[in-house]
């Protein structure tokens, strides 16, 4: 005997086990004294007003009521499998979205790559990402690092200064920014040129 024939006899058999099954818990819910009163009154009108066939009847229905309910069950809970497993790849392919658009405004290029990915630095260096979780650790160490590097008081080089070291009332400040700059740089050009000696 094959072995897919041995498959079709067990399933058959656990079918048939299972049916069996079924008829138990009917028969345990007429004892009980439960009927279903829209399968008893269809096996009622099938008989001909006949209760002894209704009875018949009504267990035939009611079997076959309870293999659907398992057949709807199960649908219902493979659609609910289902649905849970498109939420999280949405949930997944959203926050590699996010850490991707991150890096790139942060000014890396990001790559997928063998169910991973690559990140180009922009100072020439390459990163190779493998994990989701790895990718949001890597976004979120290059955000800290942007915000330090941004939060830092800037050097000053005319007015040989850091940023943080005076404020916008700061008359040396202003003329440094404001037309001081340009015209120093003409006065040089124009010695340069032998204008003014």
């Amino acid at each position: 005997m094959s072995l897919f024939k041995k498959i079709k006899i067990s399933s058959s058999a656990a079918s048939r086990i299972a049916e069996e099954q079924y008829y138990e818990v009917v028969v345990d819910e007429l004892q009980q004294g439960i009927k279903r009163g829209g399968l008893w009154a269809k096996a009622l009108s099938k008989s001909e007003g006949n209760e002894e066939k209704a009875k018949g009847l009504y267990i035939s229905y009611r079997v076959q009521s309870i293999k659907d309910e398992l057949e709807i069950s199960e649908a219902l809970e493979k659609e609910s499998t289902l649905q849970e497993r498109n939420r999280v790849v949405l949930n997944r392919n959203k926050r590699i979205k996010k850490c991707i658009e991150s890096l790139n405004t942060l000014g890396f290029k990001v790559k997928p790559k063998n169910g991973g990915w690559v990140i180009f630095e922009f100072m020439g260096g390459r990163h190779n990402i493998e994990s989701l979780d790895e990718l949001e650790l890597y976004e979120h160490e290059r955000k800290k690092e942007y915000k330090e590097r941004s939060e830092r008081p800037k050097y000053d080089k005319w007015t040989d200064r850091f940023d943080n070291e005076y404020t916008e009332e700061d008359p040396y400040r202003k003329m440094t920014r404001g037309i001081f700059p340009v015209v120093i740089f003409f006065i040089i050009l124009l010695f340069g040129l032998g204008l003014l000696n």
